[in-house]
């Protein structure tokens, strides 16, 4: 929970008082919420290794209506080529999206947007939200709006002022609710046409996460005239109106939700095999990621599937870097055909995982009559115990729960830097890449 007090001389505040007073933004929020934007009310959360373009498109057609890229490190982006390649993907079906990229200074920041704007983007935004340790140590994302908030909103007006693109933002809370607003403030000041707000501190990750200050949310939605995205608390699809109602934000966005079940914003019932089976299908028209991130994919959305048929598991596991995807479409057949046979054909569950709970916050639950309840295991009554046996893989990362940037293995391509001056044709053609295409992870 924030606290109302602040530091003698709050860094958040000050560098809002000395923020010039002209906005430099070119275009009006609300007219590019929903004119460019659509409105949208469901929002896909930047994600490392989960956001690639094959699952942005899965995730829309279950309702999703805005995407992000996963958050680019800019200073790399900037310097390797192979890594813009890799991240510079689109396809026509993908819109709204935004590209987000994050860094520690505006010299970082502008050379990468520069390029990205050159692109079949529809904003740039700025990550001032990650929590790890990578984001500690290179001060960036929540770092940087903690310790240089000047910085943060020099970045937001140099680019708002130098390219076409509009400059969107996301970001945590700090310690105090002041500074948070002060914050918030400032980026809007400085040009920034849309927000998003994880509404959890830094220190709230993964299991210390806790529930989201739904009341301060409430309070930086109340302060600005841009649109505000809420990041934080949505385990059900009823916490969607909850949170909308509570805090009158303009759209909900979800990154634990949909890394487990890109069917979420639909509210209907999909079969997990066959959600994998469809990004598969994805996967091999759009192969802009490599192999580890279909198998991150796979052991989140077919986790519960696994724990009811462990040899499955095991058989994928030896198979997953090996196999060809005509071969694990064949086992995930095989795994859905005996789900059925057994009883296990019921659909992903309505919440969280045991170990995701982090609650939609009690009060706003009590309004309505409700409490938070952990979901009750669902284990085959004749299936054998379930091992800790995991795909050698690492699992997809929420922007605000990502354990590293991910940078492109050194190859002789990325070894030689190449310069700034770089245009779309350097970079490539958006949209698919050849199915020939290597691009190292």
């Amino acid at each position: 929970t924030t606290t109302t007090t602040t530091t003698t001389e709050s860094l958040a505040i000050r560098a809002l008082a000395e923020t010039p007073p002209t906005n430099p933004r070119k275009v009006d929020p609300w007219v590019f919420w929903k004119d460019v934007c659509g409105s949208p009310k469901f929002v896909m959360a930047p994600m490392v290794d989960g956001s690639d373009l094959a699952y942005r498109l899965l995730s829309r057609k279950y309702g999703t209506q805005l995407t992000y890229t996963p958050m680019i490190h800019s200073r790399e982006f900037n310097v390797a080529r192979a890594h813009r390649k890799r991240a510079l993907h689109f396809a026509p079906t993908d819109h709204p999206v935004f590209m987000q990229f994050g860094g520690k200074l505006v010299s970082e920041f502008l050379p990468a947007a520069t390029i990205a704007a050159q692109h079949d983007i529809d904003a740039i935004d700025l990550n001032f939200g990650c929590p790890q340790r990578c984001a500690r140590s290179g001060g960036y994302g929540a770092y940087l709006m903690e310790q240089n908030p000047a910085e943060a909103f020099r970045s937001v007006r140099v680019l708002t002022e130098t390219l076409d693109k509009p400059i969107t933002c996301k970001m945590r809370v700090l310690d105090s609710r002041e500074d948070t607003l002060a914050f918030a403030k400032g980026l809007e000041k400085n040009g920034c046409v849309a927000l998003a707000v994880h509404c959890r501190t830094k220190e709230q990750k993964g299991h210390r996460s806790g529930s989201p200050d739904w009341d301060l949310l409430k309070e930086i939605k109340a302060s600005l005239n841009i649109p505000v995205i809420a990041n934080g608390g949505i385990q059900v699809y009823d916490d969607i109106d909850l949170c909308l109602d509570y805090t009158g934000c303009d759209a909900v966005m979800s990154a634990d939700m949909m890394l487990w079940n890109p069917a979420f914003f639909s509210n209907t019932v999909v079969d997990p095999v066959d959600l994998i089976l469809e990004y598969m299908d994805l996967f091999e028209k759009y192969p802009t990621r490599s192999r580890k991130t279909l198998n991150g994919h796979v052991y989140e959305i077919l986790r519960r599937r696994f724990d009811s048929f462990p040899e499955i598991r095991q058989r994928y596991v030896k198979m997953a870097y090996s196999a060809s995807l005509p071969e694990l479409r064949e086992l995930f057949k095989e795994l859905k055909a005996l789900a059925v046979a057994k009883g296990v054909n019921a659909p992903i569950p309505a919440t969280l995982p045991a170990d995701k709970q982090y609650g939609t916050p009690d009060k706003v639950l009590a309004l309505h009559g409700k409490q938070n309840v952990a979901p009750t295991p669902e284990p085959l009554e004749d299936s054998p115990e379930v091992g800790k046996v995991e795909p050698r893989t690492e699992k997809p990362k929420s922007v605000d729960a990502q354990t590293e940037v991910v940078v492109a293995e050194t190859t002789k391509e990325q070894s030689q830097k190449r310069p700034l001056e770089v245009t779309p044709n350097d970079i490539g053609e958006e949209g698919p890449v050849s199915k020939k295409a290597k691009v190292s992870e």
